[in-house]
């Protein structure tokens, strides 16, 4: 018994100190372990000492006595006690009374018992793992700690969080806690967002919680829902995946970009390891929209895929017979695949050329395998088809991996690109990437329009080869018949010199000139096609022309403009945009307008042709949106690029010579007040699509920005536009990016300041009923907010103190005057001593007019800062004495008095 007594005083003792102070807690936990270990008859004695002490009272000895028990389970666990201790069954009823009391205390005030609480009670559940807990203490954990889940101090909710993940009853389909973890994945606080993600049960239900935060604002959050999905890869919706790669591919974050390689590593090894099955399995086979945003995705995620994975899993997925794949086993993965992984592979030099070399064939073999590929689907309806479009991109793609320092291989090359382009009904993205596979062949921008040239003039015109044949033939007996006429003339002429007959070698000398000419003009025509057959003017012939003629401008290694481009610019163009399909109508214009992208003098007639057209839907010609989409976006680069002074009336020697009196009279100028009025009436007219109204707005905008047109009005437009509350998000987007950008370059100051004034204008003399009231103030106030960031936003703020005061004078309305009080209060007065004494008179007169109590308040709080910042001004300035400082107080003194008087 004094054994027990003794071992009680020293538990006591212990835990008295504990409560005194907790800088002894580590030493005081492994005493009382060796105090423990000492006797088993200890345990009693504690459990005792402990369930009589605790009480749920806050107190700073609470707080201290938490902090000593969290000691003492760290001290025994670390000692790794197994016997009788509190991590056993025998020892749990202990863990259970400390339980009970953790959660009355987990709902105190103090912030730090109530953070402490629940992490004892996270760590006693963490050691209670194969015990069984009573139901009843179940359910009491979970009542009183839920209500931990929406405490106001967010570390305790992420412990809350942290204890309850082991509560989750993830059978039952309507478990509370599981269903307020899917809620606070929505939480306003990140933090709060993360732990929800990276703790909530993963059941099929709560998948898509998942999908939708790898979009949260919070790369965190991000990044823990990319992990969670790493192995639900067979589990989520094809657009999900599709989605999910979609955004993680845009994100910069450098924690995303990180980790994708290892999200596309864990989805590969969901399908075997075979990436063609997971390739297949981001597309729906019966969507082609989806099927075609799926296979966008194929290149970005195999170059990912193959950077991470080692060369010898690599060459094994794609079936290789004599160094190509067959054609029944091509498909957009396949064909994708072996185009991605040979690019790989040229892209690492020549380590792997040999892995390159028996991947491909020659290019020879590989053209064959192309025209073979082209042959076997003509009867397939090659055009309709965009699987077998999309492999002969692939297959054309790859002959970049060529070497074409050898004319065998440039002239292969030709020859399969004049081949298919000529044979073959092709969409205008494919003509794109076979036009382009020239670029290696002939490397120079002019013989390559030239040798296009030849092959639009070749499909509109075709040639009959045996007739060319005869009509060369006649030329060259003609050619050789005309050089022996010659020769007999310069023989003739000598002999004459010879024998002074001067008369008749001037005669000869005529003829020989006349004879030499006709030679050059023989040898002109000499190569010269004629038309043998009727020339072709079928709509699907002029398509495929205009996608040839607009893929060989659109490279980039055309910067001005080629003789062969200039032939199609004035031979087919002029009539192709009178053409009554709006499909050919709209290719012609897009040529032309990248003629005038490489070639200012051809600009002033093309951006009339456009903006003719605007004019025209403006004033409701209404034609397809697609070519008044690109007739704006042409004219808005145009001027960007050339400067406003191209909207001026070109010269009658520049237009084409199909132009008429009526083309010249539409063409007699413009200027960039008219075209922005097209663009507004466009805006303005109803009918129109909102796509239309986006379209307009967003060159408005670019006008704007880059200094085209820069009018204060214009600027009001966007502010009130993007201060609608129903506005459209992409809409909102996109003036917001404009403002964001025009009001931090200093040169639109004052035209930020006039907008300013002409907005609060607007807003002030708009009869909108009183509901709009508070819209209005958070207008201004945005108005205001913006302006502060301008470089300038002194001057811009001083202007608008200024107006606000003289409006208050001035305006008899109380509710515009109590408006514009209380945004003086967000003014940031410049601390100009001078501007300051005019401002405080001005004021003085405000209050002299303004009998409205909470008006003349408002004022006399604005008189006040204005005072306070020239008292600063003026001291720095001068050295002033105490005196003189409380003699300019006195006047403000008397103000605030005679105020007093008047209210």
């Amino acid at each position: 018994m004094p054994v027990e007594a003794a071992s009680r005083n020293q538990i006591l003792d212990l835990f008295n100190q504990a409560q005194t102070t907790s800088a002894v807690h580590q030493k005081n936990s492994i005493h009382l372990y060796k105090l423990i270990h000492r006797s088993e008859e200890t345990w009693p004695l504690l459990n005792n000492v402990i369930l009589t002490i605790l009480q749920a009272e806050e107190s700073v000895y609470l707080e201290r006595l938490i902090q000593f028990i969290g000691a003492i389970y760290v001290t025994l666990k670390q000692k790794e006690i197994t016997k009788n201790d509190v991590f056993s069954p025998e020892g749990c009823n202990l863990s259970f009374g400390i339980l009970s009391f953790l959660l009355k205390a987990s709902k105190l005030a103090n912030d730090n018992i109530r953070l402490n609480s629940l992490k004892m009670i996270h760590e006693i559940l963490n050691n209670l793992m194969d015990v069984e807990i009573d139901e009843s203490l179940c359910e009491e954990l979970e009542k009183k700690l839920i209500d931990r889940l929406w405490d106001p101090r967010i570390s305790v909710q992420l412990e809350a969080l942290g204890t309850m993940s082991r509560l989750q009853n993830y059978d039952n389909p309507d478990d509370n806690i599981i269903a307020k973890f899917i809620y606070l994945t929505a939480s306003s606080s990140s933090k709060v967002r993360q732990r929800a993600i990276e703790l909530v049960a993963a059941r099929g239900d709560v998948i898509k919680y998942f999908v939708r935060s790898t979009r949260d604002k919070d790369p965190a959050v991000r990044l823990a829902a990319l992990k969670r999905l790493a192995s639900k890869a067979t589990f989520l919706k094809t657009p999900d995946k599709c989605d999910i790669l979609l955004f993680a591919l845009r994100d910069s974050t450098p924690s995303i970009q990180k980790y994708l390689p290892v999200l596309l590593n864990s989805w590969v090894e969901s399908y075997d390891n075979n990436i063609i099955q997971f390739l297949k399995s981001l597309k729906i086979h019966t969507d082609r929209n989806q099927i075609q945003r799926a296979v966008s995705l194929y290149e970005k995620v195999l170059y990912i895929i193959l950077r991470n994975t080692d060369l010898a899993r690599l060459s094994g997925y794609v079936q290789i017979v004599d160094k190509v794949v067959p054609y029944d086993q091509l498909n957009y993965e396949t064909s994708c695949y072996w185009r991605t992984y040979i690019e790989y592979l040229h892209g690492k030099g020549d380590y792997f050329e040999g892995e390159v070399e028996r991947m491909i064939p020659e290019l020879p073999y590989f053209s064959g395998h192309i025209l073979g590929f082209c042959n076997s689907m003509k009867t397939k309806g090659l055009e309709n088809d965009s699987e077998q479009q999309y492999i002969l991109k692939q297959l054309f793609l790859m002959t970049k991996v060529f070497d074409y320092a050898d004319v065998a291989n440039r002239r292969c090359l030709n020859g399969l690109v004049q081949c298919v382009l000529r044979d073959l009904p092709l969409t205008t993205d494919t003509t794109e990437v076979v036009v382009s596979a020239l670029e290696r062949s002939i490397p120079l921008a002019a013989p390559r329009t030239h040798f296009v040239n030849e092959m639009i003039s070749e499909i509109i015109s075709p040639v009959d080869v045996e007739t060319a044949v005869q009509i060369h033939e006649v030329k060259e007996y003609e050619l050789t018949q005309l050089k022996v006429q010659i020769n007999c003339l310069n023989n003739d002429l000598d002999e004459a010199v010879q024998e002074k007959s001067y008369l008749r070698a001037d005669a000869l000398k005529k003829e020989l000139e006349q004879k030499e000419v006709e030679l050059k003009r023989l040898k002109e025509e000499r190569y010269v096609q004629h038309e043998i057959t009727e020339r072709k003017n079928d709509e699907p012939t002029l398509n495929k022309c205009l996608d040839i003629a607009i893929a060989a401008a659109s490279s980039k290694q055309v910067t001005q403009l080629t003789p062969a481009l200039r032939s199609l610019k004035e031979s087919l163009i002029p009539d192709f945009m009178e053409h009554d399909s709006w499909i050919i109508k709209l290719k012609a214009l897009k040529f032309y307008a990248l003629c005038c992208l490489v070639d200012k003098t051809v600009v002033p007639t093309g951006i009339q042709i456009f903006t003719a057209l605007i004019y025209s839907y403006s004033h409701g010609e209404k034609f397809e949106k697609e070519i008044l989409q690109l007739c704006v976006y042409a004219v808005c680069d145009l001027l960007i690029l050339y400067g406003p002074a191209l909207v001026a009336a070109p010269n009658v020697v520049d237009l084409s010579e199909s132009t008429d009196e009526d083309h010249q009279q539409v063409f007699a100028g413009s200027s960039i007040s008219e075209i922005v009025d097209a663009l507004l009436a466009i805006i303005k007219d109803q009918e129109n699509e909102t796509l239309v109204k986006e379209w307009a707005y967003l060159t408005i905008c670019k006008l704007i920005s880059n200094g085209v047109a820069k009018t204060a009005s214009l600027i009001s437009m966007l502010i009130l536009k993007w201060c609608e509350p129903e506005g459209d998000p992409n809409l909102v987007s996109i003036i917001g990016h404009t403002l964001q950008k025009i009001v931090r370059i200093s040169e639109y100051s004052h035209n930020l300041q006039d907008a300013s004034i002409l907005t609060i204008d607007v807003l002030l003399n708009d009869t909108s009923p009183p509901i709009y009231q508070t819209v209005k103030e958070d207008v201004i106030k945005f108005i205001v907010a913006l302006c502060k960031t301008s470089p300038k936003q002194m001057e811009i703020q001083a202007v608008l103190g200024t107006d606000f005061c003289c409006r208050i004078r001035d305006t008899y309305d109380t509710k515009t005057q109590l408006l514009l009080s209380k945004l003086l209060l967000n003014l940031d007065i410049p601390p100009d001593a001078q501007f300051l004494e005019y401002l405080m008179e001005l004021c003085d007169e405000v209050k002299d007019n303004v009998t409205n109590k909470l008006v003349r308040a408002n004022v006399t709080k604005f008189v006040a800062s204005l005072h306070s910042k020239y008292e600063k001004v003026t001291f720095g300035a001068d050295d002033m004495t105490k005196q003189s400082a409380e003699d300019d107080v006195e006047p403000m003194e008397d103000d605030g008095d005679e105020t007093e008087d008047d209210e």
